[in-house]
């Protein structure tokens, strides 16, 4: 898939550009880029999404058969309260997710975003009036630096932007990644949870408050996992993620 308007040098006119573009052209499917006036994808993309408005583990994000089944998926003492993905992470979506993090097409964060928020209207235990903060996933300064942007905060921003003043503050200085550390693409399950030890400093704002965290993909959950520990540890009351897109566990589905 590729922007209408290619990659800047200078990420701000960039910016600037593909915001001005959006207005003025109609808007396009986020995946086959036909015409559909206002929504983010056209209806039979919408329903070949893997996953999307199925039902899916409250804790873990996995989907299920159907929505009473039990999901014994993550440890009682899990410092996530709650998972919710828009959808699974697959084709033809993951096209679109790997576009914004690695091919700087920084505009499809909007229709990320609105496809996140549509599942938290959906949802019938999250929503953006359980949290009082949203706090996207901090990047560390040699990655920030490598990459150019975070885009778990460009998602985060467009979702408030898509709520249209119905969201909880964004406050993205309340975490930060103090350690950089290897990517955890790169490794598996155990080399990922060991990888981000340590990684994450909280702010002591976040006391006493509801808090949800915002990512791209969630895979393993080990980054997840780690953010909400520190963020728990500094006091917060509760922490949920809500991710864009959950990888599904190869061959089952939660509970298996």
């Amino acid at each position: 898939m590729k922007s209408l308007v290619a990659p800047f040098p200078w990420q701000p006119l960039d910016r600037i550009c593909q915001r001005v573009l959006g207005r003025l052209l109609p808007r396009a499917c986020l995946l086959c880029g036909r015409a559909c006036d206002h929504a983010t994808l056209c209806p039979g993309c919408r329903d070949a999404i893997p996953g999307h408005s199925q039902p899916h583990c409250p804790r873990c994000a996995l989907r299920l058969r159907h929505a009473d089944e039990p999901h014994p998926c993550l440890e009682a003492d899990s410092p996530l309260h709650r998972v919710l993905s828009g959808a699974d992470y697959a084709a033809p979506l993951d096209r679109a997710l790997n576009a914004l993090k690695f091919d700087q097409q920084t505009a499809l964060a909007r229709p990320l975003a609105e496809l996140l928020l549509q599942g938290l209207h959906d949802s019938r235990t999250d929503g953006l009036h359980t949290v009082d903060a949203i706090i996207p996933i901090p990047l560390s300064g040699q990655r920030l630096a490598e990459r150019g942007f975070n885009q778990s905060l460009l998602i985060a921003r467009a979702l408030i932007r898509a709520a249209a003043g119905a969201a909880p503050p964004l406050r993205h200085g309340w975490l930060q990644r103090i350690r950089h550390t290897r990517p955890q693409s790169s490794l598996d399950a155990a080399a990922r949870r060991q990888n981000l030890r340590n990684a994450f400093l909280a702010s002591a704002s976040v006391a006493q408050l509801r808090i949800a965290l915002v990512d791209d993909v969630m895979t393993t959950g080990s980054t997840l996992l780690e953010a909400a520990r520190t963020l728990k540890a500094a006091g917060a009351a509760e922490v949920v993620a809500w991710v864009v897109a959950r990888t599904p566990a190869p061959g089952s589905r939660c509970g298996d």
